[in-house]
């Protein structure tokens, strides 16, 4: 297989602020072109650009993946522009952290606007902008996408619906040059689970024990951008809880007595 390059291309990254979205930014900035950086909280969004405009244009925009109609209007701006994007790249999540029975309709519902229905509504309206040269699509996924966890329900279900989805988008489109490259990042220390949220939709305002010791930002972007490179279409990031993965499909009761410990511990 033909190994891949971000050397001048258009990428665009949702979710840029701050943690993995913010370190891609960072990685890929020193080959692509253009950058497209897409957050809600575009003063970062500026900051960021402030250090990567003397490597490449770089282009920030402010959006929520909630506000649908924000989104058509973003993706109107993009197809004035008559931009050709190279790589899409899902990044922009909120986790949960929080028992089914105790989660609101309404956290549920912003949960699985920004993990799911905004990312489709934002594809579907910018795959005209991806010509087949080929253009990729990299979905920032989790290994709860493998298999459910406590205080994770509609988290892991927006995760497992993202791979159901661009799975099937990929074979749709692979006769126009599209191609998905899914990443299940286990622990990286990033504010995720601070910005996590309760059943209630406030805030967790805690890091994670095991987050805090997981792998840098930094070097969850260098894997990714290694493995988009060199083609592979699911990639495991993280430390030993990615053995979680292998007990699930190999030794299910052994997993199943870890998470139930999980959810005693809270």
């Amino acid at each position: 297989m033909k190994q891949f390059s971000f050397n001048q291309k258009c990428v665009l990254i949702t979710g840029a602020s701050s943690g993995i979205g913010e370190a891609l930014s960072q990685k890929i900035a020193s080959q692509a072109s253009h950058l497209i950086l897409v957050a809600r909280n575009v003063e970062k969004l500026k900051t960021l650009q402030k250090k990567l405009e003397n490597q490449l244009n770089v282009s920030v925009y402010q959006l929520d993946l909630c506000d649908f109609s924000a989104i058509d209007d973003f993706a109107r701006e993009m197809n004035s522009q008559r931009l050709s994007i190279d790589v899409l790249i899902h990044n922009a999540g909120i986790s949960q952290r929080s028992l089914a029975k105790e989660t609101s309709e309404e956290t549920e519902l912003k949960i699985w606007n920004t993990n799911y229905f905004g990312p489709v509504r934002l594809t579907k309206k910018l795959l005209a902008l991806m010509p087949a040269k080929p253009s990729k699509i990299v979905v920032i996924s989790s290994i709860v996408g493998v298999f459910g966890y406590p205080f994770r329900s509609t988290y892991s279900a927006t995760k497992h619906a993202l791979k159901g989805y661009f799975e099937s988008l990929a074979l749709e489109e692979k006769s126009n040059g599209l191609e998905v490259h899914f990443v299940l990042p286990g622990r990286v220390r990033t504010d995720i689970s601070k910005k996590a949220l309760r059943g209630d939709g406030q805030h967790h305002d805690k890091m994670d024990e095991g987050q805090a010791i997981g792998i840098s930002a930094e070097r969850c972007a260098d894997d990714i951008v290694k493995a988009v490179n060199r083609g592979k279409v699911k990639v495991l990031i993280g430390g030993k809880e990615l053995l979680m993965v292998k007990l699930y499909s190999i030794f299910p009761n052994v997993f199943k007595n870890i998470a139930l410990k999980e959810l005693k511990n809270g």
